[in-house]
């Protein structure tokens, strides 16, 4: 099982760079991100992985994470890539 998660959050980080890669302007919050940024299909697992995913993009400084108003945060690319 570990195994699986693993290999589902590694596609979840791979799916979250191609869109960076092709929209480096791009700003969402998590919903966003996972209504958005990745594909209809094949990310049905991505609610359970998404915020240890973006937590990690985050701290390698891939992502920038701003907290709005209403306590959701916007990602988007960081300026250090």
């Amino acid at each position: 099982m570990a195994h699986a998660t693993a290999r589902q959050r590694e596609k979840l980080r791979s799916a979250i760079l191609q869109h960076l890669a092709a929209h480096p302007l791009v700003a969402d919050t998590t919903a966003g991100i996972v209504g958005n940024w990745l594909p209809a299909h094949g990310f049905e697992y991505a609610l359970e992985h998404i915020d240890s995913v973006l937590d990690a993009l985050v701290e390698a400084r891939v992502l920038r994470r701003h907290r709005l108003p209403d306590g959701n945060f916007l990602y988007a690319a960081s300026v250090d890539r």
